[in-house]
């Protein structure tokens, strides 16, 4: 299993079949740059202080993210769209979980969406649990929606080494780069803090 995971500077750990680290760049959504230096002498302990207060972590949404859509939700117990849904709900995690899939209206008594641009509130995370085909527009979707991780519990991508699912992972990364979105994944069971009821094992 590959796991693409944004760290800080965006750096991508790979595992090898001989169980050794390789690694490649990722994503960066850093945005423009402005001045950081204090003013003058004396300034820069508060500088610092300031900084840390008003800039989040950059793995904090991550990690806690205030709410979550897990995108392929569906009505069949043996899917994983719906066991995710089910441990989010039962945890349960502490804010705001959206199930998305066409065609449904509920789904474990939960509002269902046909599509992640419906959801009216803010999502910091996604759970993707549709087809590898379906990725790359999933990617938009969380562009638009201004979405900040995105779990690729989807598989069937270049650890197939077919050059097609290849080109699509890079198609994948190259445009979630440019919009902004992390990634974990893919092939990846996802994250775990109890902290905020994320449990994400699918199991």
């Amino acid at each position: 299993m590959r796991v693409l995971f944004p760290i800080g500077s965006f750096t991508a750990f790979r595992l090898t079949p001989r169980n050794s680290v390789s690694t490649l760049p990722l994503l960066s959504i850093s945005g423009p740059r402005r001045s950081t230096k204090p003013d003058g002498p004396g300034k820069k302990g508060a500088w610092m202080k300031n900084k840390a207060a008003t800039q989040p972590h950059p793995l904090e949404l991550i990690f806690r993210p205030r709410s979550v859509a897990v995108v392929g939700a569906s009505t069949n117990p043996e899917s994983q769209g719906w066991m995710y849904l089910k441990e989010l709900l039962e945890f349960p995690f502490k804010g705001p979980v959206y199930p998305v899939a066409k065609g449904e209206s509920r789904i474990l008594g939960v509002r269902c969406y046909s599509a992640l641009g419906e959801i009216e509130g803010p999502v910091d995370h996604v759970i993707s649990c549709v087809p590898h085909h379906q990725v790359l527009s999933l990617v938009d979707d969380c562009v638009r929606k201004g979405v900040r991780c995105l779990h690729l519990y989807t598989a069937r991508l270049a650890e197939t080494q077919l050059p097609e699912r290849r080109d699509l992972e890079r198609q994948i990364v190259r445009r979630a780069r440019e919009g902004g979105v992390r990634v974990i994944g893919p092939n990846c069971m996802g994250i775990f803090n109890p902290g905020v009821g994320v449990r994400q094992s699918g199991g």
